[in-house]
């Protein structure tokens, strides 16, 4: 668990606040103020899910870089940022099928 330190977690987080922004930024109501509270209870899930899942990508980051590439350090670092930033894309295709099959809005 070497590949799991400061850089490679502040790294995966960096993914999953740049993706988070990103998907902010494309919202369709640019005219309402942003409340961490709404968004909290809008995303809870989807959060909870992201973070669980970038958390489970940084405990596999060497067994990914050595089955990917050699292992080197700076493979290490890009998996720790992907997995941060599609995890979320992954995520929200995954809810997305359950509600579908659920018949969730």
């Amino acid at each position: 668990m070497e590949a799991l330190n400061f850089t490679n977690v502040l790294l995966a987080l960096l993914g999953v606040t740049i993706h988070s922004l990103m998907k902010f930024q494309n919202r369709n109501t640019t005219d309402a103020k942003f409340s961490f509270v709404f968004w909290m209870k809008d995303n809870w899930v989807n959060t909870t899910l992201s973070f669980l899942c970038t958390l489970a990508v940084l405990f596999m980051l060497d067994d990914i870089s050595s089955f990917v590439g050699n292992g080197t350090s700076g493979l290490v670092k890009l998996v720790a940022f992907f997995g941060g930033y599609f995890n979320q894309s992954l995520v929200r295709a995954l809810t997305d099928k359950f509600r579908a099959t659920a018949n969730i809005k």
